[in-house]
């Protein structure tokens, strides 16, 4: 759930919320951000103090044009916790949660490039078609899992074998991202 606050408005809950400024939503709006995309094109208000729907008085975001930079940043990441991994981590989970989050939101900025209509699922990767990471489903999964245990602290512990058998198809997602790179415009 995003809130969106007034300058002066603190009694909003941190953990129950992400939260956001007016102010730095217009920010957003205005560099076309894909997160600008995503609430424009699919969140839905559920309250507010005064009847107007800050997301909707927005607009549209301008254009998103940063793909590019954006995806090569994002691989980056997915090196740097690769490099981590290797290395003999002593956080795996919070390695293969950013590798998770490197692989997704390459794949969202990816879909503004190559898709009528971007891509925001967690699932995005999986989502593009014949440009989709193919990848087996428990190692996907495996990803997922980790982003929840690194985030919100829930969830199974990952088994050994788990693990090791997503390690070994990281790989396949550096490649994926290498070959996407090869045609994108934006």
């Amino acid at each position: 759930m995003l809130a969106v606050i007034g300058e002066n408005d603190r009694n909003v809950s941190e953990m129950n919320f992400s939260i956001y400024s007016q102010d730095k939503l217009k920010a957003i709006w205005r560099e076309g951000n894909p997160f600008a995309w995503h609430l424009h094109l699919e969140s839905a208000m559920v309250f507010t103090s005064d009847g107007t729907d800050i997301i909707d008085s927005l607009g549209e975001p301008s254009k998103y044009s940063r793909a590019r930079a954006d995806c090569l940043n994002f691989i980056d990441l997915f090196d740097s916790a690769t490099t981590s991994i290797r290395m003999g981590t002593n956080s795996i989970h919070f390695e293969l949660s950013t590798i998770f989050i490197a692989a997704r939101n390459f794949a969202i900025c990816y879909s503004f490039d190559k898709k009528s209509r971007p891509v925001f699922s967690r699932q995005a990767p999986l989502l593009l078609g014949e440009h989709s990471l193919r990848l087996p489903p428990t190692s996907y999964s495996t990803l997922e899992r980790a982003r929840i245990l690194a985030s919100r602290g829930i969830g199974d512990q990952i088994e050994k074998q788990q693990l090791n058998s997503t390690i070994e198809d990281l790989p396949k997602i550096r490649q994926w991202m290498a070959r996407l790179m090869e045609g994108l415009t934006l």
